[in-house]
């Protein structure tokens, strides 16, 4: 397949936008605190969306439809009880962490078990940020690209890093914020508008029913089942409030909330658009299974759904949604890098390290992920 004018005119707009929204951010002078939590001056739409944003990557897009493709709407279940982490992490997280003005998450837990478990906690979050967020995140993205143009994986990778780590790099958590706010919504109108094409390609809502194997629409599964619900309610709970109330990328955006009731409002908005993901990326791989049902590989739905169902135009603003909720997660993860690295260790041996020099030490961070 290859992209038409009117596709690649789509996808140029939305990284115009993405850019603008940056250039914007970029006009704050660059402090320490304006670089690593954006002057702890957002307001909650913003901490929401951005939230939201750095969660979703291309690996949930690629994946969750490809779940949904193998085992239906119960992958859905993840993002549900992932809202009831938010509510914990507003509840009981959000105002705690706030007014103890940290920077990080590793920084809150030193003073009350001291600087070891800091060093510790902040060294195994930048482990998981290379090994489980950026090298997933850019393989994911990667490869859906490489299965729709046949463009090299490789390239595909090296041009996505270099182009987000630049607008991290120019400006700060905020610049992420920013550009979060575009690149989410721009997900979140380009996949509702897959899902209702392919309702429409299938006939509907209850000729998809009528079509699939009844455990396909089914959100929660029985004991025996491949996703029991009593997983979700425990093994899924305790890890997701690791994920949601401790990981420095998640949680980094909070930090930088205007005050406690920006925090927690924000962290409700983020609860909400969780509540959307699996009608916009888990029911897609339904539908996939319907008008694609002899595919090689399960991650093969959400490209096969794309490439079927979607006009010229159309699919340059499906793939401008994919392109940008890939660079909002690799940015978080960049800067929440940087701020591990600068807050956590340089500041340790250097506690008076003037603030220009914390910023360009953050930027080479950012450049080495």
């Amino acid at each position: 397949m290859h992209l038409q004018l009117l596709d690649s005119v789509v996808i140029l707009v939305s990284l115009v936008l993405v850019v603008s929204a940056v250039l914007r951010a970029a006009g704050k002078k660059q402090s320490g605190s304006e670089y690593f939590l954006a002057g702890r001056d957002l307001a909650w739409p913003f901490v929401g969306m951005s939230l939201f944003a750095s969660n979703i990557s291309a690996e949930h897009v690629v994946g969750m439809a490809g779940d949904g493709y193998r085992i239906g709407m119960v992958t859905g279940g993840f993002e549900w009880m992932a809202a009831w982490c938010l509510i914990i992490l507003a509840t009981l997280f959000t105002p705690l962490y706030l007014r103890s003005k940290i920077y990080t998450i590793p920084e809150f837990l030193e003073r009350r078990f001291g600087w070891s478990l800091r060093a510790f906690l902040s060294a195994n979050l930048l482990v998981l940020n290379v090994f489980t967020k950026n090298a997933i995140d850019l393989w994911a993205g990667s490869l859906l690209f490489t299965i729709l143009f046949g463009w090299k994986q490789s390239v595909v990778m090296w041009v996505m890093s270099a182009f987000t780590a630049l607008y991290t790099m120019k400006g700060g958590l905020r610049a992420v914020v920013y550009a979060d706010m575009v690149q989410g919504t721009w997900l979140i109108l380009s996949s509702t508008l897959l899902t209702i094409l392919g309702l429409r390609a299938v006939g509907g809502w209850d000729a998809l029913v009528a079509k699939v194997p009844s455990q396909l629409i089914h959100m929660a599964q029985p004991l025996d089942g491949e996703l029991p619900i009593t997983g979700f309610f425990t093994a899924n709970l305790l890890a997701g409030m690791f994920y949601w109330c401790m990981d420095q990328t998640n949680v980094q955006r909070v930090l930088g909330a205007r005050t406690v009731e920006d925090g927690q409002k924000g962290v409700i908005f983020a609860g909400f658009l969780k509540l959307t993901t699996p009608f916009i990326l888990v029911l897609p791989g339904v539908i996939a299974r319907v008008l694609h049902p002899n595919l090689e590989r399960y991650d093969g739905a959400y490209p096969a759904l794309v490439q079927s169902i979607l006009p010229v135009g159309l699919r340059g603003l499906v793939l401008a949604g994919l392109i940008a909720i890939l660079m909002s997660s690799m940015a978080a993860c960049y800067n929440s890098s940087a701020t591990l690295v600068v807050r956590d260790f340089v500041m340790r041996a250097r506690p008076n390290l003037p603030e220009r020099q914390q910023v360009i030490i953050g930027r080479w961070v950012t450049a080495l992920m």
